[in-house]
C-alpha cells in the first residue's frame, strides 16, 4: 500500500514503463525522423472500407482533403461493411474462402 492507503500494483506499473521505454527506443532507432514519402506522380484513388462506423466521423475530413488536394487525390470510394464481411473479403483476397 502507498501512503494514501491505496494498493499499488508495481508489476503493472513496471510493465507499462518497460513498454514505454521500448517504444521510445524503437522510434529513436528505426529512423522515424519526420521524413515523408515522395508524393505520387499522378493523383490517386483512395478506397475506404468502414467496418466500425467511424466513417460518420471521418468522411467529411477525407472529402475536404480530396477537395483541397486535387493534384494528389482524384477520387475517394467509400464502402460501409460489417466487420464479418470485411474479414471474409480479406480472407478471399488471400486465397482462403470461408
Amino acid at each position: 500500500m502507498n501512503s494514501s492507503g491505496m494498493s499499488v500494483n508495481h508489476t503493472a506499473a513496471g510493465a507499462i514503463l518497460r513498454y514505454a521505454i521500448a517504444f521510445l527506443f524503437v522510434i529513436a532507432c528505426c529512423g522515424a525522423r519526420g521524413q515523408t514519402p515522395p508524393l505520387p506522380k499522378s493523383p490517386v484513388t483512395i478506397s475506404v472500407v468502414d467496418v466500425a462506423g467511424d466513417l460518420a466521423l471521418t468522411q467529411g475530413a477525407i472529402e475536404a482533403y480530396q477537395a483541397k488536394n486535387p493534384n494528389l487525390v482524384v477520387k475517394v470510394n467509400f464502402t460501409k461493411a460489417p466487420a464479418r464481411v470485411a474479414g471474409e473479403a480479406q480472407s478471399h483476397a488471400r486465397g482462403r474462402t470461408q
